[in-house]
């Protein structure tokens, strides 16, 4: 077991080199950043409801005329929400008109 042949030094460079390449090749995997965007829906509560925040500009839509439904992941709808709406009158300039006080 001690006598140095050709056969094995190959084999110790060769293990050597792919220690190398597989050390090498994990630490880049380490390194590297990976962006993961994931956006879940809680379902655990049904009867809960999220509040949702919009600011949409509709110049040639009446306000009358404008309603928002909803449908959230588990298929609920909420039809007409119009109550919870808070809308403003605006020119085609976009200053608002009748301006609650």
């Amino acid at each position: 077991l001690k006598e140095r042949t050709l056969g094995g030094a190959a084999v110790s460079v060769a293990a050597t080199i792919l220690i190398a390449v597989l050390f090498v090749s994990e630490f880049r995997q380490y390194r590297l950043i990976e962006t993961v965007d994931k956006l879940d829906v809680d379902v655990s509560s049904t009867h809960a409801k999220i509040a949702i925040n919009l600011d949409i500009t509709l110049p040639a839509l009446p306000c009358s005329e404008f309603v928002v439904d909803a449908v959230d992941a588990s298929g609920v709808q909420q039809m007409r929400l119009t109550d919870a709406l808070s809308k403003l009158r605006i020119d085609r300039h976009g200053v608002p008109i009748d301006v609650p006080k």
